[in-house]
């Protein structure tokens, strides 16, 4: 699993136990054992993480066809 998808991972579990404000991206890096400015270097901000775990739901849950 690339470092991409720990923190994918990780973020949609915080999101989920912790709800979106509730969640730092330094949570989600401890979560994944980097140091939060290297997250930086796979997403731009907690946002684009959130946007991407919509769009990898909605990719399984509604597929294009």
């Amino acid at each position: 699993m690339t470092t991409k998808e720990r923190i994918t991972e990780e973020a949609l579990t915080l999101f989920a136990e912790k709800g979106y404000k509730g969640t730092s991206v330094k949570n989600i890096a401890d979560a994944v054992g980097i140091k939060d400015a290297s997250l930086y270097n796979h997403f731009k901000s907690k946002q684009e993480i959130f946007d991407s775990i919509v769009e990898l739901v909605s990719n399984v849950y509604f597929p294009v066809f």
